[in-house]
């Protein structure tokens, strides 16, 4: 569960909660490169609720690196979603 990456009780289970946050984030890279067709949104030129929910979650995924340790936005890895 995403909440174990943080606050897991043990380092088993903050692991399956990175590797499980980790594959979600990556299914998400991969339907905005679907949905976009190469544009900004995952509506195209058009911001929808998909954009605004995760827009509004950013700096929580961004500061989950430095509170956790876990980067879960990496240029190489999510650029769509980094973008």
């Amino acid at each position: 569960m995403v909440e174990d990456v943080c606050v897991g009780k043990t380092d088993k289970e903050k692991d399956k909660g990175t590797k499980q946050t980790l594959a979600g984030v990556e299914m998400l890279e991969g339907a905005l490169r679907e949905c976009s067709k190469g544009k900004p949104f995952f509506g195209g030129d058009n911001i929808g609720y998909v954009d605004a929910v995760l827009g509004g979650m950013v700096a929580w995924m961004q500061g989950t690196k430095v509170l956790c340790g876990v980067e879960l936005l990496h240029a190489t890895k999510t650029p769509l979603l980094l973008a």
